[in-house]
């Protein structure tokens, strides 16, 4: 389990009534240690022979650190420690539509590009006020074959083609 900085976070502890002698109000605490080792909440709450799960909620800062933080129970002399990850996670991924408006089937036999962008998440929403950097690889190409027309060939392209790319920045609206 991941959660995000400001996320509440639920943590049940259940207790094996066939597997204890705890007398009743013994107390069951909760501490939660951030990343530093430092305690940032600790709960209380006592043992009923009658009650067999205890819910727990925490919070972190939406400004809290991220890392492994870790949760320790102490019930009567027992301890028991689960690991809480708190990652921030990045953004949805996004999907990028290119449409030329002098494309020739997957080749665009122009000196200049013109066309739209259309930038959504991966869930259909509408990704706006993005920055797009489209970075493309010229390659020219060539009819050296009077009888092949329709078909086009390649140059061979020297090692280095960093210096061949050529693209454009764009800032989506919608």
């Amino acid at each position: 389990d991941v959660w995000r900085p400001g996320d509440s976070i639920y943590i049940d502890l259940m207790i094996n009534r066939g597997q204890t002698n705890l007398a009743p109000g013994v107390p069951i605490e909760l501490s939660i240690f951030n990343t530093d080792n430092l305690v940032i909440q600790r709960t209380m709450a006592t043992y009923d022979p009658n009650n067999l799960i205890y819910n727990f909620v925490t919070k972190t800062s939406p400004s809290a650190k991220t890392g492994t933080y870790r949760a320790v129970f102490k019930v009567g002399p027992t301890k028991i420690v689960k690991r809480l990850n708190v990652e921030t996670i990045k953004p949805n991924a996004t999907e990028v539509l290119y449409t030329f408006n002098n494309k020739e089937g997957d080749i665009i036999n122009a000196s200049t590009l013109k066309g739209s962008i259309q930038s959504q998440y991966l869930n259909g929403q509408p990704l706006a006020n993005a920055q797009v950097v489209a970075q493309a690889r010229v390659t020219p190409l060539v009819k050296p074959f009077v009888d092949f027309g329709n078909y086009y060939f390649s140059l061979p392209q020297p090692r280095d083609l960093k210096r061949r790319r050529s693209g454009f920045t764009e800032t989506v609206s919608e």
